[in-house]
């Protein structure tokens, strides 16, 4: 279940601003970046290396053969080609959560897997993953195929803001238990997680004079 914690995960952190950054600039804006290099850019924010009396910790420091297994004992799926992640670990209740985005597409999409225990999935983690992956890894738009037969993923998906868009026919049909998949989607520029920028209001008074005013 989704906790309803409305903080953001640097609030949570101490350090409210974290991810509050534009798009691409944990990287530099660069199309190549790998998971070092974010890994390596998130790390140096202040605040995120001390992981000490907080109730959620981040861990970047997983390699991808530790990640490909969570990922194929949790799913019953393979990783998936230059795969990026996150994990976060609920201290209190030693739990953990990983989120995955591999496979990016040329056009910026890429598939989200996602392989957790129940009451470490907030509101907080969802808003900072998303900046995660839209901004900090320059992705364009997500993509997640749950089991067809999983309503409650279903149902958790379109609390966190993704749209069903169809079905994919045996999807899952190289894995025990497979079957079809329902796909989910949330493009950058519609998620609701993200703060959106304000409008420009001009500093100088641009009315017309009263002489071409128009009645």
């Amino acid at each position: 279940m989704m906790s309803d914690d409305s903080r953001t995960l640097g609030e949570i952190l101490g350090v409210p601003d974290w991810t509050a950054r534009p798009a691409g600039e944990l990287t530099g804006g660069r199309s190549d970046a790998t998971q070092a290099d974010v890994a390596a850019a998130v790390a140096e924010l202040p605040g995120v290396a001390d992981p000490s009396n907080r109730p959620i910790r981040l861990e970047l420091g997983d390699t991808e053969d530790v990640i490909a297994n969570w990922v194929k004992i949790g799913t019953g799926r393979p990783l998936g080609g230059q795969p990026m992640w996150l994990r976060y670990i609920h201290a209190d209740r030693q739990r953990g959560l990983v989120l995955v985005v591999n496979a990016p597409h040329p056009c910026g999409e890429a598939d989200l897997i996602v392989v957790g225990e129940p009451g470490v999935l907030c509101r907080s983690i969802i808003r900072d993953v998303c900046r995660w992956a839209f901004w900090g890894v320059g992705l364009w738009r997500l993509v997640a195929r749950i089991p067809a037969h999983r309503s409650d993923l279903q149902d958790l998906a379109r609390r966190a803001g993704f749209r069903f868009e169809g079905v994919s026919r045996g999807f899952f049909g190289g894995v025990v238990g497979g079957g079809d998949a329902q796909v989910w989607a949330m493009n950058g520029a519609d998620c609701p997680w993200l703060p959106r920028q304000p409008l420009a209001i001009p500093a100088a008074d641009t009315s017309p004079r009263s002489s071409e005013q128009v009645h």
